[in-house]
């Protein structure tokens, strides 16, 4: 078996497909995504930069647009104390930036224009619920979302 075949059946396996579907155009889907988010985020240094359809739509238009949001709330797992010890914020220059000890009284605060939370995803649905009703930005990396899957014949150090 080749990596194309594991990663087909990965992929039928994980989307709920029939094994007798075609599965090659949703995998060119996929390498599609990456190439644009890649030219997207290559892209960041730029202020507005009209970027190239990821549909083929001439109605459909893509922009980069760079400014900052203001205020933001950062959720972030506070084990780091307990295990090293220390945890260090560095904000901009000239911000300032204020530690609460409950989520809730970050993501319930209107003055937050978005959220964003790292940990787990029991947490995070519910920071998404609260957050929804004041209509914020909510910016998740929970738990065991976005595994990398390295095959047997994979050099380890190149995929580092």
């Amino acid at each position: 078996m080749n990596q194309w075949d594991e990663i087909k059946i990965l992929h039928l396996v994980a989307q709920g497909h029939d094994f007798k579907e075609d599965v090659k155009t949703d995998i060119d889907d996929v390498v599609g995504y990456f190439e644009y988010y890649t030219y997207l985020a290559k892209s960041l240094d730029v202020k507005v930069k009209r970027l190239p359809s990821l549909f083929p739509i001439e109605t459909f238009k893509s922009y980069v647009l760079k400014e900052p949001l203001r205020v933001i709330g950062l959720i972030t797992p506070m084990e780091v104390i307990h295990y090293y010890g220390l945890a260090i914020l560095k904000p901009f220059e000239f911000g300032i930036y204020h530690l609460f000890g409950s989520w809730l009284t970050c993501v319930g605060r209107f003055g937050f224009l978005q959220i964003a939370f790292t940990r787990n995803t029991i947490t995070g649905s519910m920071i998404m619920k609260v957050a929804t009703q004041m209509v914020k930005l909510v910016s998740l990396e929970l738990s065991r979302k976005s595994p990398i899957i390295l095959f047997e014949d994979q050099e380890y150090e190149e995929s580092r």
